[in-house]
């Protein structure tokens, strides 16, 4: 019945919080033993302490969201996905988070950069479906130029001026000054 549920509930990685919620389980002991009773058999597999996941190759944009909580998929990762950068980044996903730091599973690893919690909690451009929250492309050129100045975009041609614009306006004018200056270039 608790893998069934798991299964259903289509998401690959899951929380020792998010199956608490899922099973309507209280007391955290007894959700230890069903947890450790599934891990035993098989049926799921430990990310990292209290992350589990279900599935043999399970979403990468998933296990980055339920690794570091808040966060969310951006930079490199985002502009490499819409063909904005072409440099490749190996088993790296890129996320933004409330601090800095670096998590790796199995070969891939996960990188979070810090920005100010202003921005950071700030829920304009950001993506929140299919158990994951990831930046819309414009929000992620302004994550870019926010914690790397100058940074070289290959092709701008999938960036909607408008929408990058009003973006930038959560950001330092520095940032503001920088999204000026590629509008100008697309």
């Amino acid at each position: 019945m608790y893998y069934k549920k798991l299964v259903q509930s289509g998401k690959t990685v899951f929380s020792m919080n998010d199956m608490r919620q899922m099973w309507g389980i209280k007391d955290a002991d007894h959700l230890k033993v069903i947890v450790n009773r599934l891990y035993k058999r098989g049926d799921i597999r430990r990310i990292q302490k209290g992350v589990y996941t279900i599935a043999e190759e399970p979403n990468e944009w998933e296990i980055a969201n339920k690794l570091k909580i808040p966060s969310y998929i951006s930079l490199n990762t985002v502009l490499r996905e819409n063909n904005i950068i072409f440099q490749e980044q190996g088993k790296t996903v890129t996320c933004v988070s409330n601090n800095t730091l670096t998590k790796k599973v199995d070969d891939r690893v996960f990188k979070y950069y810090k920005i100010k919690d202003d921005i950071f909690f700030n829920n304009k451009g950001l993506i929140f479906g299919n158990n994951i929250t990831f930046a819309e492309l414009e929000r992620a050129v302004c994550d870019q130029i926010y914690l790397f100045s100058g940074f070289y975009f290959d092709n701008l041609g999938g960036i909607k001026k408008k929408r990058l614009r009003e973006l930038a306006g959560i950001y330092n004018k520095r940032v503001q000054k920088e999204v000026d200056e590629l509008i100008k270039d697309i």
